[in-house]
């Protein structure tokens, strides 16, 4: 899926054993908030025949370095400024580092505190682009219901939302969406075995992804006795 706002996407397909890279636009349909999707369902063969829309691949433009997060939603108290603060260490390094695109869940708690600190940053470094990764429809609705992430959504370079209805699958697949399209991933993490933070670390260490996790809460292994567990 691919936003709104305005602008014209091309979707890049590298068609292997070709030294050409083929730019097609996608079928759009807007709905009624004003978004677009695009339809996956196309024929291949049928864009690669749209000879006047072929580019060399040195054409290419350089893709700008993503990075994203993860992170739980019910962080204690006690760990919030910890975790604020070492987001802002993160983001700060992932700039200095050549990364322009962050990409936030726009879940509760960690992902909206990385949200709102790159539009922070952004204010200093306007090169600096939040990318919102929404689940569903109906998420995206909830959170334009609330006046402090409809600012931050208003404030988006991008809003994605990943399928239409919800289904059980799609906070799976908003996470696996956002690894794919990362070069780095930022984990805020405290041991747990299971849940989205641990499926996206996962997916990071599946697509060999850069990891960079911040540590929170009393991490506990399992089978170590009470007595050990500090």
């Amino acid at each position: 899926c691919q936003p709104f706002r305005d602008k014209i996407f091309i979707h890049h397909l590298h068609i292997p054993f070709c030294n050409r890279l083929y730019l097609m636009p996608l079928q759009y349909s807007q709905n009624e908030k004003g978004y677009f999707r695009c339809n996956n369902n196309f024929n291949l063969l049928k864009y690669v025949e749209v000879k006047e829309q072929i580019y060399r691949m040195e054409e290419r433009p350089m893709r700008k370095k993503t990075c994203c997060v993860t992170g739980h939603r019910d962080l204690p108290q006690k760990e919030i400024n910890y975790v604020k603060a070492a987001l802002k260490r993160e983001v700060d390094s992932a700039a200095a580092d050549g990364f322009t695109r962050f990409m936030s869940g726009f879940g509760e708690g960690v992902d909206q505190y990385f949200a709102e600190i790159v539009l922070e940053k952004k204010k200093a470094n306007p090169e600096l682009e939040l990318i919102a990764v929404i689940p569903y429809q109906k998420r995206l609705d909830s959170l334009n219901g609330k006046g402090r992430t409809y600012k931050m959504l208003e404030a988006c370079a991008e809003v994605i939302v990943v399928q239409e209805e919800y289904h059980p699958s799609v906070y799976s697949k908003r996470s696996r969406y956002m690894a794919e399209r990362s070069d780095r991933v930022i984990a805020v993490y405290d041991g747990r075995e299971k849940g989205g933070t641990v499926r996206t670390i996962r997916f990071a260490h599946q697509m060999k992804k850069e990891l960079r996790e911040i540590p929170v809460g009393e991490i506990i292994l399992p089978g170590r006795p009470a007595a050990e567990r500090k």
